[in-house]
């Protein structure tokens, strides 16, 4: 699942919503991979680091192993925050969106 955001109404987090939904078996395999990072530039091989989070620090492990890589300049750094990581991710786009608008209205960079 590749999602971002807070579900309307119970305010759930994709992660949480995957957990209800998954059965058992998989649930233990589920990680949160989050950051600031565009397509565009991690395939122009420009430097990027972004956090993985997972409730089994062996499945945040692999992750972190199998999508780092040096060669691309894309680095994954493993942490245990799954909710801070989802609501980071969810609340870097909010201000982008708030940030683009005051700088179309002309407002100086102290305003966004």
């Amino acid at each position: 699942l590749a999602a971002k955001g807070i579900e309307v109404g119970s305010l759930q987090t994709p992660f949480e919503i995957m957990e209800d939904e998954l059965p058992g078996k998989y649930r233990r395999m589920m990680c949160v991979l989050s950051g600031p990072s565009f397509a565009k530039e991690i395939a122009a091989r420009m430097h990027t680091a972004v956090a993985v989070a997972a409730r089994d620090p062996e499945v945040a492990d692999r992750v972190q192993r199998m999508m780092s890589s040096p060669e691309a300049a894309f680095r994954c750094y493993r942490q245990d925050d799954i909710v801070g990581c989802e609501i980071a991710g969810a609340m870097k786009n909010v201000l982008a969106i708030a940030s683009g608008a005051a700088s179309g209205l002309g407002l100086a960079n102290n305003s966004r």
